[in-house]
């Protein structure tokens, strides 16, 4: 059970243009992409009780976990 803890990571990347305005609930990142969105970070601030209804903001970042495969595939097509 410890070995897929090494497959999974938490990564930041920045917030796709195409995300801005949109709510997590619309964009359904688990099911796309396979990771969960755990934070949004912006200058300093980090905001990690996140309402899935609520837009997302410009100029942050995302901080999502998921396994290092998916999230790697995701950050390729999320540029």
């Amino acid at each position: 059970p410890y070995t897929t803890l090494f497959r999974s990571s938490m990564a930041e990347f920045s917030m796709p243009v195409s995300w801005i305005g949109k709510n997590l609930a619309d964009l359904n990142v688990r099911e796309r992409f396979h990771i969960n969105i755990i934070g949004i970070k912006q200058g300093e601030n980090v905001t990690v009780d996140l309402d899935p209804s609520e837009p997302l903001p410009d100029n942050c970042s995302i901080i999502a976990i998921g396994k290092n495969k998916d999230l790697n595939a995701s950050r390729e097509e999320l540029r």
